[in-house]
């Protein structure tokens, strides 16, 4: 099969160290080749029936509703390794959604013994406002409009012989499923926690999630699991 060397759409690339860690396409989620069956099949309604062009239809709009969730642009992500004395970025993540360009930043602030993580922090600059006219000479008019989110924190403690780390994340993740087609929509916090003092370890890690469908139904999910490594008694004899 032929490869792909570069995507169809505008390509916005970053560049560290002379090396290229994110490449993002926009404009190619919706892009369609015709092809061969399609043809057929306009022919085929063509020559059908009343009742077959209905259902010819009604396919047609099934398969619009179902590409319009499929077709929604995932963000890139790429590893963007650059360090500071208080700071760690370790990735960086570009996705254009709702008219909302979306910079997310994986970072560490590091304070002596204390570590803090953002995960999936992101600023949004919401370049397809219309009302906003934003242009190259003029993105400062955005400051005022920009969006923020993360998506999860992380801490640690580290003074041996003590150590102490600790993650919660929230995340909505949209996908189509079934036969015909549903949209599931799931709604999940989950987080764990691990502590460390000589001999003991302690780790727990736990999820709590909803998922709800377009035709109405839903569910609701919850596991949390733990773990202690240790003696729980000790016997001497002299």
């Amino acid at each position: 099969s032929p490869v792909t060397a570069l995507a169809v759409g505008h390509h916005f690339l970053i560049v560290h160290e002379g090396k290229v860690v994110l490449d993002h396409v926009f404009g190619n989620a919706k892009s369609q080749t015709p092809s061969s069956d399609a043809k057929g099949g306009q022919d085929a309604d063509k020559s059908g029936s009343d009742t077959k062009d209905s259902g010819a239809s009604k396919d047609s709009d099934a398969k619009k509703d179902a590409s319009a969730t499929e077709d929604e642009p995932a963000p890139t992500k790429g590893a963007l390794k650059a360090q500071t004395k208080l700071l760690t970025l370790d990735s960086v993540a570009l996705q254009f959604k709702d008219g909302v360009l979306w910079i997310m930043l994986d970072a560490t602030v590091a304070l002596g013994p204390v570590a803090l993580t953002l995960l999936g922090f992101g600023i949004g600059l919401p370049l397809g406002d219309v009302k906003l006219k934003p242009t190259i000479d003029n993105l400062g008019t955005l400051i005022d409009h920009m969006q923020f989110q993360i998506h999860g924190l992380g801490v640690s403690f580290e003074k041996p012989p003590l150590m102490i780390a600790g993650v919660f994340e929230h995340e909505i993740m949209r996908q189509l499923v079934g036969k015909p087609p549903v949209e599931q929509t799931i709604d999940a916090y989950r987080g764990g926690i691990g502590i460390s003092f000589p001999p003991y370890t302690f780790v727990a890690v736990g999820q709590y999630a909803k998922a709800t469908f377009s035709d109405g139904n839903e569910y609701k999910s919850l596991f949390v699991f733990a773990k202690l490594d240790g003696p729980l008694i000790t016997l001497e004899f002299g």
